[in-house]
């Protein structure tokens, strides 16, 4: 359910990882590795996903990508960015070996402190507690990072660890779909990745699933109705 449709390309390369213990199903990606970076990471959230594992903080190479089509990311990026995570840290806290794979350098993209510890923080504790919520069985996420823009084709790089350019994102966006009995519910967001006020309400961000369709050119949830993707409903995204 949470993998959008998937674009041919020599520099793009899919990605799917189960979980270490290959129990269930972890998360996949859509890799650039032209520009050593993400474009969006998909994944289910659940509380078989959730429990009392803090951040390993194992930043490591991902062992499905040959070195050179990454970015080295020890010591981050500097200057006023942070070594984002597309699938956060806290979504992975079942135990040690599933949160470590949250921190390979390919779930890596270079996000603006000040939005990466704002706002975007806050929305994905959002994301947590509408999945926890009573009668939610999974959450379908994609995050992804956006380094065009439908009006802006210029890539701007920042540089790695080893002097590497690694493409910074113009925005980010979650495209978010809620299985709550028979019924599903989506919702997007949509973030500019520049400085901003900490105290930014994820609430302002938001856009339909239909409209970050348009935006990304990417077609998520192909197996939702355009109806269920148009419609936010507000009783359920609270």
């Amino acid at each position: 359910m949470e993998l959008p449709i998937i674009a041919n390309s020599s520099d793009l390369e899919y990605n799917f990882k189960m979980t270490p213990d290959r129990s269930k199903r972890n998360f996949a990606m859509l890799y650039d590795k032209k520009n050593r970076l993400a474009l969006w990471v998909a994944y289910p959230l659940s509380r078989d996903y959730l429990g009392n594992q803090k951040r390993s903080n194992a930043w490591a190479f991902d062992p499905a990508f040959p070195n050179q089509f990454q970015p080295h990311l020890s010591k981050g990026f500097g200057r006023g960015f942070d070594r984002g995570h597309q699938i956060p840290s806290a979504d992975r806290t079942r135990n040690r070996a599933e949160n470590a794979t949250t921190f390979y350098f390919t779930n890596m993209t270079a996000q603006a402190s000040s939005m990466n510890q704002g706002v975007w923080a806050k929305l994905e504790i959002k994301v947590r507690n509408w999945a926890k919520s009573a009668g939610v069985d999974t959450m379908y996420v994609v995050t992804g990072a956006a380094i065009q823009t439908k009006t802006d084709s210029r890539i701007d790089y920042v540089n790695d660890n080893s002097g590497k350019q690694v493409a910074k994102p113009k925005y980010y966006y979650k495209a978010l779909a809620m299985k709550r009995g028979k019924e599903y519910y989506t919702i997007g967001f949509k973030i500019n990745n520049e400085p901003m006020n900490t105290q930014a309400d994820p609430n302002s961000y938001r856009t339909t699933v239909s409209d970050l369709e348009k935006e990304t050119g990417h077609t998520f949830f192909p197996g939702l109705s355009e109806d269920k993707k148009q419609t936010i409903n507000n009783s359920v995204w609270r």
